[in-house]
């Protein structure tokens, strides 16, 4: 998969204020295993990617689309 869906969760989840533990927890991953999937370190399947769009509550357009941008200044993690 591209690098960018994985950077892509991880800006959808910073924008909706969501934690890396309440996604985790509701797809069923360790807080490390989810962290590292987002810094593109292991890839997933596409079922438990789907799982993750829809615990962030979005669309899989928006990760599978181009690279989203935030400002550094929006970055909390």
């Amino acid at each position: 998969m591209g690098t960018h869906i994985y950077s892509n969760l991880q800006t959808i989840r910073l924008l909706k204020g969501i934690s890396i533990e309440t996604v985790a927890t509701k797809v069923n991953f360790s807080f490390g295993h989810y962290r590292r999937i987002e810094n593109g370190k292991t890839d997933i399947k596409v079922s438990k990617l789907l799982e993750i769009i829809k615990a962030l509550n979005t669309k899989p357009d928006l990760v599978f689309g181009h690279a989203l941008f935030v400002p550094l200044s929006n970055i909390e993690d």
